[in-house]
């Protein structure tokens, strides 16, 4: 018995009408989600101005910010700090801020009370804005409380705060601190700290320690800070191992 194999005749599959419509439905949809996404990080970066002599900070703003203007700024103080030259000023809105690094920038110190806002010499840091600004004079630090808390532990628990709030080593007289409520720093400690390779006293200067430091301290308020043997404000004028002068007050 003999059989015939035909030839396999091979045909192109067919897509039925309703298929290939939504298939070109589903293409424009990546296509439009695609190109909104390029459009939004275009405009996003189009709006924010260049980098200047003033940046810009803001606790409520969204991460990401450059710290140029008020709608693109920087959400951490820290941030504008860092961006900051000789020169420079840093504007900062009313809200709450509390130190994220140590004195010489480290965001994970084995000791997290070393964490504080170490000034850079010849940058003027000012509070007291409601982000609408365009002009210094329009601020108003009574009306816009901008807080510098050391309390970065345990809210109401002073043991774990910041030995000091704000530190100022060898800044020079261009250097300033302007318009902010500083709170809640506890210098309770027994060992020698550095900072830019500076010896700071954790026993001293709750609220801020300066040590052969210029800085201009204006319109301030220094509140709730302790320490062993001073609250407030340390100023350490002059220094050679053990023989040291210094100006402190229990603000």
């Amino acid at each position: 018995m003999t059989s015939t194999i035909l030839p396999v005749i091979w045909r192109k599959p067919t897509k039925s009408p309703g298929l290939s419509v939504m298939l070109s439905v589903l293409l424009i949809l990546v296509a439009a989600v695609t190109q909104a996404a390029t459009l939004t990080a275009t405009i996003v970066e189009a709006t924010c101005p260049p980098s200047s002599t003033i940046w810009y900070v803001d606790a409520s703003a969204p991460a990401g910010g450059t710290g140029t203007s008020w709608d693109c700024a920087f959400n951490n103080l820290h941030s504008a700090i860092d961006a900051s030259s000789s020169g420079h000023q840093i504007w900062v809105k009313a809200g709450v801020y509390k130190p994220t690094k140590d004195g010489d920038g480290n965001s994970n110190p084995a000791n997290a009370r070393t964490k504080t806002f170490n000034l850079k010499s010849g940058v003027k840091l000012y509070g007291g804005f409601n982000g609408s600004e365009t002009l210094l004079s329009q601020r108003n630090w009574n009306d816009n409380p901008t807080t510098l808390s050391g309390d970065i532990g345990t809210a109401g628990v002073n043991t774990d705060n910041c030995y000091h709030v704000v530190v100022s080593v060898f800044d020079n007289a261009n250097t300033e601190l302007n318009g902010f409520i500083v709170i809640n720093g506890n210098a309770n400690g027994t060992a020698d700290l550095s900072v830019e390779s500076t010896v700071v006293y954790s026993y001293h200067g709750g609220g801020m320690y300066q040590s052969a430091s210029s800085c201009n301290v204006a319109n301030c308020t220094f509140s709730n800070n302790q320490a062993s043997l001073s609250g407030g404000i340390c100023q350490l004028v002059w220094q050679y191992h053990l023989l040291h002068y210094q100006l402190c007050f229990l603000w």
